[in-house]
């Protein structure tokens, strides 16, 4: 499913609310099944597909909040022709550590020579959110030459394509989303790099093999319900990173991975999110 087919309601939700704030909101709506979210300085802008989510719906759910009082909420219809102008206009370059991220339509910065161009259409996962920062600093950090890796819930496959160009020799990626599949062979070409195999699916519909690397930056409740399929696709050993939730989810997070025998190796937290690296 591309772009050109779709159209979404965009909803702008904001007030005097903190960096905490906005991140627990996002946290619930990405739960009721947001497809994409914006921040901007005084909140954040949530899409979903046209029909899937109503105003009245949003102003209900926020309402329960104890800052839900003071937020102002509006819905504005988003055409499919005018997604290239809304990410030419929202989408800038970020930086993490000596690395670039740029979409197709940016210049190159002769600054950086670590560069990857994303063109992230409707799929998660630019670097900008906090997340997708911290599993890119992970995988800087690593030693990724020769590793076979796997990235679930790959949305872009941003995460994929900085494995291989950092000496990944395998690469396979998952999405439940078709269009994140679409988007992710893309990506890899853009950057001249290559994936082996990309799934549109959950780890469950993966056939089973073993990985040096598992990546999966989704949210809380499906790591704890698929961490026993991830420690499965783990080489003995092998790293898990995991990302998608907050700091106070970690101990939960810790626990479920125990019964595996994955104990945590590496933590890294930005605004109160976390990305964990765990191993046998």
């Amino acid at each position: 499913m591309g772009l050109s087919n779709v159209t979404y309601s965009q909803f702008l939700i904001e007030g005097k609310i903190s960096d905490e704030e906005r991140e627990i909101i996002i946290a619930l709506l990405d739960e009721e099944g947001c497809d994409m979210f914006e921040e901007t300085d005084n909140g954040v802008k949530a899409f979903f597909q046209e029909g899937s989510y109503s105003l009245e719906n949003l102003k209900s759910f926020l309402a329960i909040l104890p800052f839900g009082g003071s937020l102002e909420i509006s819905e504005t219809q988003i055409l499919p022709k005018n997604w290239n102008e809304v990410w030419e206009s929202n989408f800038s370059p970020i930086t993490v550590k000596n690395w670039r991220v740029r979409a197709p339509f940016h210049e190159k910065d002769a600054n950086y020579p670590n560069e990857l161009v994303i063109n992230p259409e409707m799929a998660f996962g630019t670097g900008h959110h906090q997340t997708t920062e911290l599993m890119m600093e992970h995988l800087i950090e690593g030693d990724l030459k020769g590793k076979k890796v796997i990235d679930l819930g790959c949305g872009t496959g941003i995460l994929g394509v900085m494995a291989a160009k950092l000496g990944a020799s395998y690469i396979v990626a998952a999405d439940i989303e078709d269009n994140a599949a679409l988007v992710t062979e893309q990506n890899f070409t853009k950057n001249d790099v290559k994936v082996d195999k990309v799934y549109c699916g959950t780890v469950a519909d993966i056939p089973v093999e073993k990985f040096d690397i598992v990546l999966a930056n989704i949210n809380r409740n499906i790591l704890l319900s698929e961490m026993d399929m991830y420690a499965n696709l783990l080489d003995q050993n092998g790293s898990l990173f995991l990302s998608g939730f907050y700091k106070n989810d970690l101990q939960m997070i810790e626990k479920e991975a125990a019964k595996y025998n994955l104990s945590i190796s590496n933590v890294k937290e930005l605004k109160e999110w976390i990305a964990a690296e765990f191993s046998r």
